[in-house]
């Protein structure tokens, strides 16, 4: 596509300055102009993107506080049953589907309508706040959960919500088990 059009096919007005060179149409100027203004458009977008991804991360970051309170209620409601079934209980049904639903389903549904490129970002960030809720203070606790929370990430994208939790479920399951 040719932007520059040489002016010799169109006639000159008296009023140019045109010394004997070609003379180039004012689209030129506007075909610039629109670039660098949507240039300027989109990174305007980039930031209301990363500002939109930043408070959903912290959402999900301020869930996951909440989530404990979650936990210690649903722990007063298993505590009529056996210890050993209530910890199984917990660990391998409970613990999965909030987490995947909080983590997950949430942050990555939500990234995956509204910001399709910027999915990997939101599950890496995901990701990190998962190992930071399973890393009791320690840097390679968290490294460790933050990437196996990355693959659950994975499930979740490719498979859906379900076998997410199941592979959680399966995770944890391992876990209780002193397998893994």
């Amino acid at each position: 596509m040719r932007f520059f059009i040489d002016c010799d096919k169109i006639p000159k007005s008296p009023l140019s300055s045109d010394a004997g060179g070609t003379r180039k149409r004012p689209r030129a100027f506007l075909f610039t102009f629109f670039i660098y203004r949507r240039i300027i458009l989109e990174k305007y977008i980039m930031k209301v993107k990363t500002l939109v991804m930043i408070v959903i991360l912290g959402l999900v970051y301020i869930l996951q506080l909440c989530w404990v309170k979650i936990v210690v209620v649903f722990l007063h409601i298993l505590e009529s049953m056996s210890c050993e079934f209530n910890d199984l209980l917990l660990t391998v049904l409970f613990v999965p589907v909030v987490e995947e639903t909080l983590y997950r389903h949430i942050g990555l549904s939500i990234g995956k309508k509204y910001f399709p490129k910027s999915v990997v970002t939101i599950a890496i960030g995901t990701s990190i706040i998962f190992g930071l809720g399973h890393g009791n203070g320690y840097m390679a606790n968290i490294l460790i959960q933050g990437c196996i929370g990355l693959s659950f990430a994975w499930v979740y994208l490719n498979f859906g919500l379900k076998y997410s939790i199941l592979s959680h479920a399966l995770w944890n399951l391992g876990c209780y088990l002193n397998i893994i």
